[in-house]
């Protein structure tokens, strides 16, 4: 047993460790705060902006990269490059200049930037004279933006004004092959009928031509003909959409110049349209030269279909006003159109099939406009078999063949419809960045083993990248890699795995049916040679952008006093999320050490709570680093989570009880 002056000699040498630890905690804590309070003059510039946006698509060439820093900077020669591939030579920019006091670099471009993934390399002096470096990448081209992968969700109507011209187009093709097609059978009649209308050839590809003029248009104004007048993008053409529009111009041209001349071979050019259609429908994206096959086989039948019948309806107007029989032309039309009705029905089926998974065909536009479709062609196949019928009894009623053409033209509006209409099942192929946003943005991020991962959540769509740890980011990225799964638990509605498509090293995008509140996304994430694991990132919806809210947080630091930080830090979530060190701290110095010390964010969402807290989200997607703060009522921190590429910090935050 101890004896009391061995005890009281062991209080004692505990005592004076506890005011040796003591002493050594207040040190620290001024050190802290000391360096947090000088850390505005010793920061480095932050880059908040880029135009385009990084790691995004643009359907045409922008004029100038535009970068936004948080503070004001200086230039150096060569301080910003744009290269389109490894080695290339650098595409020309103008001499950067600054604006808005320092903080905005804009680069004017010498040249139209062609389709394809470019690079932006960028080095500035900050305010402290360090020189402060990055790189990021978008793309230029309709094809890169992922529009035929419905937007990767970011659409659910069709875009009318496409839709439109489109229809004109097929209508013009249907006559220029139905009239041919007709033209054929009508030489074998014998006797020939005794009238023959003036065939609708010539303002058939003269529609056609105007059609595909528009379409042109509304591609290199990205959707707007007068943007395409004031500022057409070149390099739109030479995306897929704009080649097809191009070579369908050409061929209506020809079309319209044999119809002068020709007139005979004027379908022939219809077959470039059908192969340049069939390449550029949505079955050739899912099912390649096998979607063509059947599209092309589709389009040609449909065409010959509907653009035969048109002139059987003008023969049998002007039989009857001449006196004549037009019953010869019916019976001709009538084996035709069974074999273009049967290659219709089998081909339409087969595409179909390809786009539109069956438990889409209610629960889309994509899929209701198809069903409206297919009703209109059940109707007018009974109308063809009821016409069949009286032509057996040796009558012939123009009505009802006159409402098989209206309606036969009905179909080709929703065909044209579904055309510019994005299909409801998604593309796995990969995209070379991730397709643009639409709307606002909830930014997340979050790790997962010794992955980072992050979140950019829009309208019907989630861009999902992982980060392996790595000085040069985009080395590691394209060396490691990465499995990811996901799945989607919304509001209302139960958990449902998402089709996940590659949008470079690391990146993901998915079709996410975002609903109203707190949607839960379960990532499992691995990459070879670092260790992964699974995380949720709860997505509030829709989103609130807020950057007001990190004005008054800002606002609210800089006026708190003593707080006590409680701080764990982690690089692997696997061995857990780090030991607590307590850092007792001013709300200034907290502030002080923060990427939005300056109240200047790339994007601030907010959240109200019903008891009266709040959380906001603050992100810098362009620096991959992510902060979420749950807020007390009077706007005080309580826990902040924030991420970067390399590590996750958790914080607890507790305030002295006012005397």
């Amino acid at each position: 047993m101890r004896s009391p002056r061995s005890q009281a000699t062991a209080r004692s040498e505990r005592h004076r460790g506890h005011r040796v630890l003591a002493f050594a905690a207040s040190i620290a804590a001024l050190l802290v705060t000391g360096l947090g309070l000088a850390a505005p003059a010793a920061a480095h510039a932050s880059l908040l902006f880029t135009s385009p946006a990084a790691g995004t698509a643009v359907a045409s060439s922008p004029t100038a990269i535009v970068l936004v820093f948080d503070e004001h900077i200086a230039v150096p020669a060569g301080a910003l490059s744009v290269t389109k591939s490894p080695g290339s030579a650098p595409v020309g920019v103008r001499k950067p200049t600054l604006s808005q006091g320092g903080t905005t670099l804009t680069a004017v471009l010498n040249s139209t930037l062609s389709p394809g993934t470019y690079t932006v390399a960028w080095q500035v002096v900050s305010a402290d004279g360090d020189p402060v470096a990055g790189s990021y990448q978008f793309a230029v081209g309709t094809a890169a933006t992922g529009r035929q992968s419905a937007g990767a969700g970011t659409t659910t109507g069709a875009d009318w004004s496409t839709a439109a011209a489109r229809w004109i187009q097929f209508i013009a093709l249907a006559l220029l092959l139905g009239e041919a097609s007709l033209a054929r059978v009508v030489r074998r009649l014998k006797p020939p009928p005794s009238t023959n209308p003036q065939p609708w050839t010539r303002p058939a590809a003269a529609g056609g031509l105007l059609a595909s003029l528009v379409l042109t248009g509304l591609i290199c104004g990205n959707g707007s003909l007068a943007t395409a007048v004031t500022h057409p993008s070149v390099a739109a053409l030479s995306s897929r959409p704009g080649v097809t529009a191009i070579i369908e111009s050409a061929a209506f041209a020809v079309a319209l110049l044999l119809s002068l001349c020709w007139r005979g071979w004027a379908w022939l050019p219809g077959v470039a349209i059908v192969v340049a259609e069939a390449s550029r429908a949505h079955p050739s994206a899912y099912a390649g030269l096998w979607g063509s096959a059947v599209t092309a086989a589709h389009l040609a039948a449909a065409a010959i279909w509907v653009g035969a019948l048109i002139p059987v309806v003008r023969h049998v107007r002007a039989a009857r006003v001449a006196g004549g029989n037009a019953r010869a032309v019916i019976v001709g039309y009538a084996r035709l159109g069974a074999w273009s009705f049967a290659i219709v029905v089998v081909t339409g089926t087969l595409a179909s099939l390809i786009v539109v998974p069956l438990a889409a065909l209610t629960t889309t536009t994509y899929g209701w406009t198809l069903l409206i479709k297919l009703g209109l062609v059940a109707i007018v196949a009974v109308l063809a078999l009821i016409s069949h019928l009286q032509l057996r009894r040796g009558a012939s009623e123009l009505r009802l063949i006159r409402a098989e053409a209206v309606l036969l033209i009905v179909i080709l509006a929703a065909s044209a419809t579904l055309t510019a209409t994005p299909p409801p099942r998604t593309i796995t192929t990969a995209l070379p960045v991730a397709p643009a946003v639409a709307g606002p943005v909830v930014y997340l991020g979050n790790r997962t083993g010794q992955i980072g991962v992050t979140l950019a959540a829009s309208a019907g769509q989630a861009v999902i990248r992982l980060f392996a740890p790595g000085t040069d980011e985009a080395d590691v990225a394209a060396s490691a890699r990465y499995q990811l799964a996901a799945a989607l638990e919304s509001p209302g509605n139960p958990v449902t795995a998402l089709t996940l498509r590659g949008c470079g090293p690391g990146c993901y995008v998915a079709v996410a049916r975002w609903r109203a509140g707190t949607n839960q996304l379960t990532l499992r994430a691995n990459s070879r040679g670092w260790a992964g694991g699974t995380v949720t990132l709860s997505v509030p919806w829709p989103p609130h952008p807020d950057p007001a809210a990190l004005t008054r947080l800002v606002d609210v630091l800089r006026h708190t006093g003593a707080m006590m930080d409680y701080e764990r830090v982690t690089s692997n979530t696997v061995t857990g999320p780090g030991f607590v060190t307590a850092i007792p701290i001013t709300g200034p110095g907290f502030l002080a050490v923060e990427p939005y010390s300056n109240g200047r964010a790339s994007a601030v969402n907010s959240v109200l709570h019903a008891d009266g807290t709040s959380t906001i989200q603050i992100a810098f997607p362009d620096q991959n680093i992510y902060a979420e703060l749950d807020l007390d009522r009077s706007g005080r921190p309580v826990h902040e989570t924030l991420t970067d590429p390399n590590h996750l910090i958790t914080r607890s935050f507790t305030y002295p009880a006012k005397r």
